[in-house]
């Protein structure tokens, strides 16, 4: 992931669309050689990914990051998104710790502290919504 995330990165800053399709792939090989992406079977990713100009684009970045232009492959298999991570999967795993993160910061806020208390908030912890905004 830490050489496949920068290449989906500089895809997404010209070709978006692109660049969201690939944040779902998972990436089974990343080498100068070969860039081998795999999507679920049948899936609109893998059809959207697995066009000449796709391809083309994939590997007009990675020849950049990587040195050397690499061969894109692209696979469908049965068990690639639910057995594997993907960039998409990461960073939605992110976004929950971020905003279980602002959560707890906001509980152990002196004024919210204070508030629990005087409210005499005994029975667990009083449900928090954070805009994520």
């Amino acid at each position: 992931m830490a050489v496949w995330e920068p290449i989906v990165a500089a895809v997404a800053g010209t070709r978006p669309a692109l660049g969201a399709v690939l944040a779902h792939a998972v990436p089974k090989l990343v080498t100068p050689e070969r860039v081998v992406l795999a999507f679920g079977r049948g899936s609109f990713y893998a059809k959207q990914a697995d066009t000449e100009a796709a391809r083309s684009a994939i590997a007009d970045i990675a020849e950049r990051r990587l040195g050397a232009r690499p061969k894109v492959e692209i696979l469908e298999t049965e068990v690639a998104q639910n057995a594997e991570p993907t960039l998409a999967k990461i960073e939605d795993e992110r976004s929950r710790a971020r905003l279980e993160a602002t959560k707890r910061k906001a509980l152990n806020h002196p004024v919210v502290v204070e508030a629990l208390a005087v409210f005499d908030v005994k029975a667990g912890v009083p449900e928090v919504r954070v805009d994520e905004s």
